[in-house]
Protein backbone atom coordinates (compact mmCIF):
# COMPACT_ATOMS: atom_id res chain seq x y z
CA UNK A 1 0.00 0.00 0.00
CA UNK A 2 3.34 2.63 0.89
CA UNK A 3 3.91 2.05 -2.33
CA UNK A 4 1.11 2.81 -4.20
CA UNK A 5 0.62 5.74 -2.15
CA UNK A 6 4.02 7.22 -3.13
CA UNK A 7 4.00 6.52 -6.62
CA UNK A 8 0.65 8.17 -6.86
CA UNK A 9 1.77 10.94 -4.84
CA UNK A 10 5.10 11.38 -7.09
CA UNK A 11 3.14 11.51 -10.53
CA UNK A 12 1.93 15.13 -10.41
CA UNK A 13 4.87 15.89 -8.59
CA UNK A 14 7.03 14.90 -11.65
CA UNK A 15 5.10 15.42 -14.40
CA UNK A 16 4.69 19.45 -13.18
CA UNK A 17 8.56 19.47 -13.00
CA UNK A 18 9.16 17.71 -16.60
CA UNK A 19 6.21 19.24 -18.43
CA UNK A 20 8.24 22.16 -19.95
CA UNK A 21 11.39 20.58 -20.70
CA UNK A 22 10.40 16.72 -21.50
CA UNK A 23 7.80 15.24 -24.28
CA UNK A 24 4.73 13.74 -23.20
CA UNK A 25 5.16 10.56 -24.31
CA UNK A 26 8.46 10.93 -22.19
CA UNK A 27 6.93 11.85 -19.66
CA UNK A 28 4.07 8.60 -18.98
CA UNK A 29 7.08 6.48 -20.05
CA UNK A 30 9.00 7.61 -16.88
CA UNK A 31 6.07 7.60 -14.65
CA UNK A 32 5.41 3.73 -15.72
CA UNK A 33 8.96 2.96 -15.16
CA UNK A 34 9.04 4.10 -12.02
CA UNK A 35 5.44 2.69 -10.98
CA UNK A 36 6.97 -0.76 -12.36
CA UNK A 37 10.38 -0.12 -10.51
CA UNK A 38 8.63 0.65 -7.05
CA UNK A 39 5.84 -1.65 -6.95
CA UNK A 40 8.24 -5.67 -9.04
CA UNK A 41 10.02 -5.95 -5.36
CA UNK A 42 6.29 -6.29 -3.67
CA UNK A 43 5.01 -8.04 -6.54
CA UNK A 44 7.65 -11.03 -6.66
CA UNK A 45 6.85 -10.91 -2.68
CA UNK A 46 3.87 -11.58 -3.09
CA UNK A 47 3.59 -13.90 -6.21
CA UNK A 48 6.43 -16.10 -3.94
CA UNK A 49 3.69 -17.52 -1.50
CA UNK A 50 0.59 -17.33 -3.76
CA UNK A 51 -0.60 -20.51 -4.47
CA UNK A 52 -1.27 -20.04 -8.73
CA UNK A 53 -3.17 -23.23 -8.84
CA UNK A 54 -6.45 -21.84 -7.06
CA UNK A 55 -7.50 -18.80 -9.00
CA UNK A 56 -9.68 -19.48 -11.77
CA UNK A 57 -9.09 -19.49 -15.51
CA UNK A 58 -10.71 -16.02 -16.29
CA UNK A 59 -8.88 -13.64 -13.00
CA UNK A 60 -5.71 -13.46 -14.72
CA UNK A 61 -7.08 -12.35 -18.24
CA UNK A 62 -9.04 -9.84 -16.11
CA UNK A 63 -6.14 -8.52 -14.18
CA UNK A 64 -4.05 -8.55 -17.77
CA UNK A 65 -6.87 -6.35 -18.98
CA UNK A 66 -7.53 -4.33 -15.69
CA UNK A 67 -3.98 -3.17 -15.72
CA UNK A 68 -3.24 -2.47 -19.36
CA UNK A 69 -6.69 0.09 -19.71
CA UNK A 70 -5.02 3.02 -17.89
CA UNK A 71 -1.79 2.50 -19.94
CA UNK A 72 -3.65 2.54 -23.13
CA UNK A 73 -5.52 5.21 -22.44
CA UNK A 74 -2.62 7.09 -21.21
CA UNK A 75 -0.90 6.31 -24.74
CA UNK A 76 -4.04 6.95 -26.39
CA UNK A 77 -4.84 10.65 -24.50
CA UNK A 78 -0.67 11.38 -25.52
CA UNK A 79 -0.79 10.66 -29.18
CA UNK A 80 -3.66 12.31 -29.95
CA UNK A 81 -2.68 15.87 -28.60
Amino acid sequence: MFGAVVCGASYPVIDKKLTGSVAPKRITSFINLLGFALMTPMELCAAWSCNFGAVAAAIPKLDICGTLAPHLRTSLRVHHR
